[in-house]
Protein backbone atom coordinates (compact mmCIF):
# COMPACT_ATOMS: atom_id res chain seq x y z
CA UNK A 1 0.00 0.00 0.00
CA UNK A 2 2.90 2.44 0.64
CA UNK A 3 4.28 1.59 -2.89
CA UNK A 4 1.18 2.24 -3.96
CA UNK A 5 0.62 6.26 -2.14
CA UNK A 6 4.44 6.58 -2.99
CA UNK A 7 4.01 6.28 -6.63
CA UNK A 8 0.94 8.14 -6.76
CA UNK A 9 2.58 10.97 -5.01
CA UNK A 10 5.67 10.96 -7.36
CA UNK A 11 3.29 10.73 -10.38
CA UNK A 12 1.17 13.61 -9.10
CA UNK A 13 4.43 16.13 -8.53
CA UNK A 14 5.55 15.57 -12.25
CA UNK A 15 2.08 16.45 -13.51
CA UNK A 16 2.12 19.06 -11.16
CA UNK A 17 5.95 19.98 -12.37
CA UNK A 18 4.64 20.13 -15.81
CA UNK A 19 1.68 22.24 -15.41
CA UNK A 20 3.97 24.60 -13.31
CA UNK A 21 6.28 24.55 -16.41
CA UNK A 22 3.69 26.17 -18.63
CA UNK A 23 2.92 28.79 -16.07
CA UNK A 24 5.21 31.62 -15.90
CA UNK A 25 4.32 32.74 -12.30
CA UNK A 26 4.34 28.85 -11.27
CA UNK A 27 7.88 27.16 -10.56
CA UNK A 28 7.68 24.11 -11.86
CA UNK A 29 10.65 22.59 -11.27
CA UNK A 30 9.66 22.99 -7.84
CA UNK A 31 7.56 19.67 -7.81
CA UNK A 32 8.98 18.15 -10.74
CA UNK A 33 12.15 17.20 -9.36
CA UNK A 34 10.94 15.55 -6.06
CA UNK A 35 8.42 13.64 -7.99
CA UNK A 36 11.02 12.44 -10.38
CA UNK A 37 13.58 11.35 -7.29
CA UNK A 38 10.38 9.38 -5.69
CA UNK A 39 9.76 7.52 -8.88
CA UNK A 40 13.41 6.62 -9.77
CA UNK A 41 13.15 4.02 -6.59
CA UNK A 42 10.85 2.11 -8.62
CA UNK A 43 11.55 2.79 -12.16
CA UNK A 44 14.88 2.27 -13.88
CA UNK A 45 14.54 4.79 -16.77
CA UNK A 46 13.18 7.63 -14.24
CA UNK A 47 16.70 6.44 -12.19
CA UNK A 48 19.11 6.96 -14.70
CA UNK A 49 17.38 10.27 -15.77
CA UNK A 50 18.22 11.42 -12.24
CA UNK A 51 21.40 10.12 -12.01
CA UNK A 52 22.21 11.67 -15.15
CA UNK A 53 20.56 15.37 -14.15
CA UNK A 54 23.31 14.52 -10.77
CA UNK A 55 26.38 14.27 -12.35
CA UNK A 56 25.70 16.57 -14.86
CA UNK A 57 24.72 18.70 -11.72
CA UNK A 58 27.80 17.63 -9.84
CA UNK A 59 30.01 18.46 -13.06
CA UNK A 60 28.69 22.43 -13.24
CA UNK A 61 29.61 22.75 -9.72
CA UNK A 62 32.95 21.52 -9.79
CA UNK A 63 33.21 23.59 -12.38
CA UNK A 64 31.77 27.16 -10.76
CA UNK A 65 34.44 25.98 -7.54
CA UNK A 66 37.07 25.82 -9.67
CA UNK A 67 36.53 29.02 -11.56
CA UNK A 68 35.23 30.50 -8.18
CA UNK A 69 38.74 29.59 -6.98
CA UNK A 70 40.98 30.54 -9.65
CA UNK A 71 39.82 33.57 -9.93
CA UNK A 72 41.55 34.18 -6.37
CA UNK A 73 38.71 33.30 -3.82
CA UNK A 74 41.23 34.12 -1.29
CA UNK A 75 41.70 37.28 -2.17
CA UNK A 76 38.09 38.33 -2.38
CA UNK A 77 37.91 37.17 1.19
CA UNK A 78 41.02 38.77 2.04
CA UNK A 79 39.51 42.40 0.90
CA UNK A 80 36.53 41.45 2.81
CA UNK A 81 38.94 41.67 6.09
CA UNK A 82 40.93 44.74 5.08
CA UNK A 83 37.76 46.19 4.61
CA UNK A 84 36.29 45.22 7.95
CA UNK A 85 40.03 46.94 9.79
CA UNK A 86 38.88 50.73 8.20
CA UNK A 87 37.37 53.09 10.92
CA UNK A 88 33.73 53.06 10.69
CA UNK A 89 32.14 56.44 8.66
CA UNK A 90 31.25 59.00 11.00
CA UNK A 91 27.48 59.10 12.76
CA UNK A 92 24.45 61.60 10.83
CA UNK A 93 24.18 64.41 12.98
CA UNK A 94 21.06 63.82 15.22
CA UNK A 95 18.01 66.59 15.14
CA UNK A 96 19.16 67.70 18.60
CA UNK A 97 21.86 70.03 16.69
CA UNK A 98 20.00 71.46 14.67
Amino acid sequence: MRKVFRITLGVILVLIGLIGGLIPIFQGWMFGIPGLIILSEYFPPVKRLVDWGQAKWDAQKAKMSAKMGAKGGAKVHQNAHSTASKTPPPPPPSAAQS
